[in-house]
């Protein structure tokens, strides 16, 4: 990790720039490195305020609390920091004194320093996690053969609400409503142990199962220097044990369970610690949220198709409507064409009527039915009218008039659903 450290330091590809040698270049180059050394030491309590945030599980009232949560994350470092959880940041050696010295001597110096900053930087990181397992924030691995067990830690946070007492103030003509009431909260520690057949480790992105929107929050708070080495474990689990201690009157254990299921059984992890991890339930919810996303999306392009499919289906209805009344066809030829594009407006409708009622959420088949047989009846009703008009059949009156008892039909059907809210029942 120190090796990689220093790779990340402007002074690292100093060597490689044309110019180096000038004491100022060297100066330069040594302090914006010593910086990005500082920056680091301010990441990690950023790093810790991320575990903390994703270990949080609040049950009760406030669980989508967002400003709530950040609250308790802040108390929890606060709590755990008490500790000496953090080291001071190095002082920097980059002084007047420095800046007078040859520069191979300066540049000798400034690669030392640095190189030992960042070995010092990846010790305490490492300190940093062991100190956060004692204040069980971060969990751990043992490996076997095809077979491992992993630990991690979740702060757990009962809330309830005591009832409610309300209150009146007359201000002016106006009165003003308060309810009063306080909230319980029962902090507790979860420690889950994981048993996990077939474990298998791949980097962020080649994930087997999507990160949930939580776990991909705290992924991308990770600081740019840790997150090519963070590994996604994947594996079958087959144990699970938890077990629950209230943190304010240390009873431990309070509450123990065991369970034996086949589960996937993701989690977050740094060589052999582990940052964050989640089970069964956080996936299901994760791919009903992104089924949900799919359906949305479905049915707005369904609408959007709905629309196209209802100007077709019209411009086919007034197209065999004009045709039906031409005079320079056959009456047997004329009359195919029309009947042929009056059922190709009636195939269109059915197209639109379907595309609109799943965009609304009520698609059945009767529904998709009636919208297709009212277009039909309409069409070729007016074609029966028409074709009388203009040629004196009385055949084409009483196709009319059939087709207008059965648009008649078709649309008290839809009149009726419609009133009932889609509910109705035949």
């Amino acid at each position: 990790m120190a090796s990689e450290l220093w790779s990340r330091l402007i002074f690292s590809r100093l060597a490689d720039e044309s110019g180096h040698n000038g004491i100022e270049h060297i100066v330069s180059a040594a302090s914006a490195s010593h910086a990005q050394i500082v920056s680091w030491h301010r990441e990690l309590r950023e790093f810790v305020e991320a575990v903390c945030l994703a270990a949080i599980e609040i049950r009760g009232d406030k669980q989508e609390d967002q400003a709530f949560q950040t609250q308790l994350r802040d108390e929890i470092v606060e709590r755990v920091s008490k500790g000496n959880l953090f080291s001071m940041p190095p002082r920097s050696f980059v002084d007047y004194k420095f800046a007078d010295l040859d520069p191979a001597i300066a540049m000798d110096k400034a690669e030392r320093q640095l190189e030992q900053h960042c070995l010092d930087f990846a010790n305490e990181f490492f300190a940093l996690l062991g100190r956060m397992q004692q204040h069980h924030l971060v969990g751990g691995i043992e490996s076997g053969d095809d077979t491992c067990r992993f630990t991690f830690f979740r702060r757990v946070a009962i809330i309830e609400e005591t009832a409610r007492q309300r209150s009146q103030r007359n201000i002016g003509d106006k009165i003003e409503t308060y309810d009063h009431f306080s909230t319980n909260i029962q902090h507790r520690n979860a420690m889950h142990v994981h048993h996990v057949r077939g474990p298998m480790l791949s980097e962020l992105g080649d994930n087997v199962h999507p990160l949930p929107e939580k776990y991909q929050r705290f992924v991308s708070s990770l600081p740019d220097w840790l997150s090519p080495s963070i590994r996604v474990l994947e594996g079958e689990l087959f144990r699970e044990e938890c077990v629950e201690w209230d943190t304010m009157v240390e009873i431990r254990p309070q509450e123990e369970t065991v369970s034996i299921r086949w589960q996937r059984d993701p989690a977050i992890v740094f060589g052999d610690f582990v940052l964050a991890g989640w089970g069964e339930d956080v996936i299901v919810g994760e791919e009903s949220r992104a089924r949900d996303g799919d359906i949305e999306r479905s049915k707005a392009i369904a609408s959007s198709v709905a629309k196209r499919f209802h100007a077709g289906s019209m411009a086919l209805a007034v197209l065999s409507i004009a045709m039906i009344g031409s005079v320079a066809w056959s009456p047997a030829l004329l009359t195919l064409v029309a009947i042929a594009l009056g059922l190709s407006a009636m195939y269109l409708a059915s197209l639109a009527a379907k595309n609109e009622y799943f965009a609304s959420g009520l698609l059945t088949t009767q529904r998709v039915l009636m919208h297709s047989t009212l277009i039909g009846g309409i069409v070729f009703a007016t074609q029966a009218i028409v074709f009388a008009a203009v040629r004196w059949s009385i055949p084409a009156l009483i196709v009319a008039a059939f087709c207008a008892v059965v648009v008649w039909l078709a649309f008290s059907m839809k009149s009726s659903d419609k009133e009932l809210g889609g509910n109705r029942v035949d």
